[in-house]
């Protein structure tokens, strides 16, 4: 079991203002602006003394300057584990207003009273700040390269640290000091620049009117972007079901740094880590710690009417009874993709919220709960058994589903609803729509389609290994009802060597599965490099029975791409990450070269704003040497403002085609 620890020293916070909290910034806020909408990523805190920062986890840890201020640092926490609680997957944590002289003297590191500087001292005879990963900066480490660079890049002659969870990593200043989550989302990599800053406030200027369409949809994009944090209280808000180690300044700590926590569950998650409300910790650690967030997407992982296919209102309810909500909420009502609940009323041991969602015309809706808790009626139980999907049924007579989703956040003593974080995904199943409703919602042609973002796929590798490997843990729909009976929810991910580009997914969540089947174990593999070709092995291996694999020729005579849908056992990922790898995998091998073509083309054609999808057109089926096979033509299709600055799905071909061979494959 994976242990995860609070940030600092509880006794030490004092409380937060609404100036310092997490979310949408106001009036009167030191860092408003009246031309421009902004939303804080950090929480910002103070405290009564300088309370010692802890690592969150196991994790490579990377201090940089904070430009604001020199007598101060921050701390960027990669995660080399994640959370037991089905939150999404944490990319990084940020620390920020360090006290610089907990670390270093600006040239060596120093006795800083911490775990990570004892540990540093300890193994090394010298001791340069380097070590750190303070004095990364200039080529490949400037404000606007990848932070993924510090760590994936080789350096010439120190690795970052490493450090465990519950580590001391420095001490903040107690004056202020910030805490920072961020999600892994495709299409969102975070830049050095954010590292270097006392908080991080995304800005953007307030939209000018009269606007165009398309200058309405930029605007709605660029906000997409506060998706990809949480706010801490409600993180540790979701532990109230599993467990979070945590400590005061007076628990014991021995003369290695080695210190006490106590596991912390249930209301002692709200009590002593969110509210702070005991006689002897001050009231209100987190202005936000009644609220519940919740995060509804479409299919492709923006807000869920983010192609304005139907309304922006969801009904909503917050009474358990027979009775389908009728009261209209705006899930933008803040100016910004996600959906604060404040208001939910306390109850027993348990808050409900009912959703109905908007619908449209020949749609068959269904939603997906990533993270939180559903309640399931014993109907539905008998009927398919405890599933995270929900079939929703559109209205016959108005566009809402007629019956409603229900969600159950904990309370604190059965009165005060502890901040949650909820995700969800609603869903058209319906395959091809006959009428969209705009001429800029993706429509899916075939299993494939809208699935892959080739340019979003970016490699902070340098390396000259054999295989370089990115898996995002962010779930797409796959339809395959109409081919294998099937349909499932998928993590994605792109791998490399020196000849080929691997796109692929993996099942993650299945939504068509016998009646109380267990889940098949996700793909596992993550962000890494290696000098094996055991990916191109296992791909081999999933080329089919009879087939010799990837150097068929057809008769144009045009090199081959596979596609496959598999679904064997391979016991080489078992052996490597200690799991049974028996799950649909699906892979698309391009050529290097092809793949660098497909890049070529979406960045000729497209702006960066707006990134393209890869799309797959023209089938023919035809056969090779007695074995039949399915050609495609390989486009890309992707949001384009046109000459009258309005939004359109527009379309380029790749000049590149895939053959599947495999006798399961798409018909």
């Amino acid at each position: 079991m994976v242990n995860f620890y609070y940030f600092t020293d509880t006794d030490q916070l004092i409380g937060q203002s609404i100036n310092e909290a997490f979310g949408e910034v106001s009036s009167s806020d030191s860092v408003y602006d009246a031309s421009k909408d902004k939303y804080r990523f950090t929480s910002l805190h103070r405290a009564t003394n300088n309370p010692l920062a802890y690592a969150s986890c196991k994790g490579q840890i990377l201090v940089q300057q904070n430009a604001d201020n020199p007598a101060l640092v921050n701390i960027v926490l990669k995660p080399l584990e994640q959370p037991n609680n089905g939150l999404p997957v944490v990319a990084y944590f940020i620390y920020r207003g360090i006290l610089k002289s907990s670390l270093t003297d600006g040239t060596n590191v120093v006795d800083g009273g911490n775990t990570l500087t004892y540990n540093i001292l300890e193994n090394n005879s010298v001791t340069p700040q380097k070590v750190l990963g303070i004095e990364l900066v200039g080529t490949g480490y400037a404000d606007q390269d990848l932070l993924d660079n510090a760590f994936y890049l080789p350096k010439s002659d120190f690795e970052l640290w490493t450090v465990f969870g519950g580590w001391s990593i420095g001490s903040f200043d107690k004056n202020g000091f910030g805490f920072e989550i961020i999600f892994e989302r495709i299409g969102y990599e975070s830049n050095l620049g954010i590292a270097r800053h006392t908080q991080n406030v995304f800005e953007i200027p307030k939209l000018a009117l009269p606007a165009s369409q398309a200058d309405v949809f930029d605007f709605k994009t660029k906000k997409e972007i506060v998706n990809t944090y949480i706010d801490p209280c409600a993180f540790y808000g979701n532990f109230f079901d599993d467990k979070i180690k945590a400590r005061r300044s007076t628990d014991d700590t021995d003369d290695e740094f080695v210190h006490d926590f106590s596991k912390k569950s249930g209301d002692e998650i709200y009590r002593d880590l969110i509210d702070g409300g005991t006689t002897s910790l001050p009231k209100n650690i987190f202005y936000n710690r009644n609220a519940v967030y919740l995060d509804i997407r479409n299919d492709w992982n923006f807000s869920f009417n983010y192609f304005d296919n139907y309304s922006n209102e969801l009904r909503l309810s917050y009474i358990d009874d027979s009775n389908e909500p009728i009261d209209e909420v705006n899930y933008y009502r803040s100016g910004w993709p996600i959906l604060k609940l404040t208001d939910l009323p306390g109850g027993d041991n348990k808050s409900t919220v009912r959703i109905s969602f908007p619908t449209k015309d020949d749609m068959q809706p269904f939603v997906c709960v990533i993270n939180g808790e559903r309640k399931i009626k014993l109907i539905e139980k008998i009927k398919q058994g405890k599933s995270d999907f929900f079939n929703l049924q559109p209205s016959l007579t108005e566009l809402y589903t007629s019956d409603s989703l229900y969600l159950v956040s904990p309370t604190y003593d059965g009165s005060d609803v502890i901040s949650q974080y909820i995700r969800l995904k609603y869903i058209d199943q319906v395959f091809t729509d006959p009428s969209p409703v705009n001429d800029y919602s993706p429509v899916k042609h075939e299993s494939l389609d809208f699935v892959f973002q080739p340019t979003t796929f970016l490699q902070p590798f340098n390396t000259n290994d054999s295989i370089k490997i990115n898996v995002y843990e962010e779930d797409r729909y796959i339809n395959l009802l109409s081919d294998f009976g099937k349909d499932y929810t998928s993590k994605i991910g792109m791998a490399k060597d020196i000849g080929n580009t691997a796109l692929f997914w993996s099942v993650s969540k299945r939504k068509t599965k016998s009646r109380f089947a267990a889940e098949s174990p996700s793909f596992s593999i993550t962000k890494l490099t290696d000098p094996t070709d055991y990916f191109t092995l296992f791909i081999d291996s999933k080329s089919g029975p009879g087939l010799s694999g990837k150097n068929i020729v057809p008769p144009s005579s045009l090199p081959v791409q596979l596609l496959n849908e598999t679904k064997t056992r391979f016991s080489f990922f078992k052996r490597r990450n200690s799991i049974d790898f028996d799950t649909d995998f699906f892979s698309v091998v391009l050529s290097n070269a092809d793949f660098a073509t497909i890049v070529s083309v979406a960045n000729t054609n497209f702006t960066s704003i707006y990134k393209p999808y890869l799309c797959f057109s023209n089938k023919a089926e035809s056969t090779y040497g007695g074995t039949p096979y399915v050609k495609f033509d390989m486009v890309l299709k992707g949001l384009k403002r046109n000459a009258s600055n309005v939004m359109e799905m527009a379309e380029f071909p790749t000049g590149l085609s895939i053959y599947s061979y495999t006798p399961s494959e798409l018909k």
